[in-house]
């Protein structure tokens, strides 16, 4: 039987978890809030002109100082994130979600992390040494400000609205991670990068990575690029 809009909207991954796995799984925050709810006060709104707004690399100039904007960025990104290794639901500090219909294809979400397959990586083009093809995959986040543009569109999964061009609100902030299957001795700038496990494609020759249509099958350990 096939499942309803809303029944796909809110599904998590398209792949059953392996009967061997016993760890936690994937669920996405698709909680949304809407276009109207981001007015002065909004706790998730990182404007510099309200007190004790969470978005301050918007008074940095980038063109004058790139690496502090850079940086502060990224604090914002991994703050609360990194103690709950990115199980956005569970941070405290701020809201994260992620995008919806990402599970929608054979290369879309396993159901572990919520990884999507990307683009993979012929061998030697990483590194001299990276003799195998890899395999990359990916997860994205998206604060309030930006989650309130699907919040707009996806309010009813039934009836989408899409009647006019849409543009991300000042403020918003999109993030992703990047995994990868290079081993240590292959790709040397990879050792002591955090790993993640994953399910993902099997891949009979280490040479040829399989295509962005290959169904996954098979528990892997991942590394953030």
């Amino acid at each position: 039987m096939s499942k309803t809009a809303d029944e796909e909207f809110h599904t998590s991954s398209q792949y059953e978890v392996p009967s061997t796995w016993s760890g936690p799984i994937f669920k996405i925050r698709n909680d949304y809030p809407s276009p109207a709810q981001l007015g002065p006060g909004f706790p998730a709104l990182p404007l510099p002109d309200i007190p004790g707004a969470e978005a301050r690399w918007l008074e940095i100039d980038f063109h004058k100082h790139p690496l502090k904007y850079a940086n502060f960025i990224k604090e914002y990104c991994w703050e609360g994130n990194i103690s709950v290794d990115f199980v956005v639901q569970k941070n405290t500090q701020r809201d994260w979600y992620h995008a919806p219909w990402m599970h929608a294809s054979d290369s879309g979400r396993e159901p572990l992390k919520g990884l999507t397959f990307e683009r993979s990586i012929p061998s030697g083009e990483f590194a001299a040494k990276q003799t195998d093809a890899l395999q990359n995959w990916a997860i994205g986040f998206y604060n309030a400000p930006g989650a309130s543009v699907f919040g707009g569109v996806w309010a009813n999964p039934s009836k989408p609205v899409w009647n006019e061009d849409l543009k991300f609100p000042k403020g918003t902030c999109v993030f992703k991670l990047l995994l990868t299957t290079a081993k240590d001795e292959q790709v040397f700038t990879m050792k002591g990068a955090p790993a993640w496990p994953a399910v993902i494609c099997p891949q009979p020759d280490p040479k040829r990575a399989p295509p962005r249509t290959a169904k996954i099958a098979k528990i892997s350990t991942e590394k953030c690029a």
